[in-house]
């Protein structure tokens, strides 16, 4: 059976260094940084890829953005810290890696942009819709939120239709990528929460999957 385990940058508030957010990964995924990890980033990088290999898994990595230079105003450019590029880009390349990942984002990085084009057939990137006015009523509805026409138009009204997500590039293989291993990544509207998890896994507003046998 392969497990399933959500990674949340946004709620851990974790800083773009790979020996932090990197080792904070490994502990979401049942194993401890060892001394070696601690002392050596690089160690830590392939401590996961190990793990990724050995023991099948897929892996819903939310809030990329936080990990990349930039903000929402300005937008976002490459990893602040170059190990977790190399991470995405070696799981990438591995052939008979069974492990899927699941990346959701405001923005796709172009140095990923540009590893993953390499990897076709094992990346993919896919943008997500907002809901309009019409799909928002229905979600309140069914939550049981709107006891009158009035509350509903007001709540409609106050949050606004949310607007498309631009497009993005999606990983084939998981969520964010499809394929023999999968690490998918895509931007979110207005956050980074991903869509249901089912095959080919979820997507998010720009979703990619790295890698994976799921299709």
């Amino acid at each position: 059976m392969v497990s399933y385990y959500r990674f949340s940058l946004d709620i851990l508030s974790l800083t773009p260094d790979f020996a932090s957010s990197g080792a904070a990964l490994l502990r979401t995924l049942g194993e401890e940084p060892t001394l070696e990890d601690q002392k050596d980033p690089a160690n830590l990088r392939d401590h996961l890829l190990d793990r990724l290999c050995q023991k099948p898994c897929r892996v819903q990595i939310d809030s990329l953005e936080r990990l990349l230079r930039g903000d929402e105003q300005e937008g976002w450019s490459e990893f602040c810290d170059p190990l977790w590029l190399e991470l995405l880009q070696r799981f990438l390349a591995l052939t008979d890696c069974p492990s899927q990942l699941l990346l959701t984002s405001q923005d796709i990085p172009g140095d990923l942009d540009a590893v993953a084009s390499r990897f076709p057939e094992f990346w993919h990137c896919e943008p997500l819709q907002g809901l309009n006015s019409d799909e928002q009523r229905t979600l309140f509805e069914n939550l049981g939120l709107i006891p009158t026409e009035l509350a509903q138009s007001a709540l409609v009204s106050e949050a606004g239709e949310i607007p498309p997500a631009a497009p993005t590039p999606y990983p084939a293989g998981s969520r964010k990528a499809s394929r023999a291993r999968g690490l998918q990544t895509a931007p979110m509207q207005p956050s980074s929460q991903p869509l249901a998890a089912s095959p080919p896994l979820p997507r998010a507003n720009p979703v990619g999957v790295l890698k994976s046998h799921v299709y």
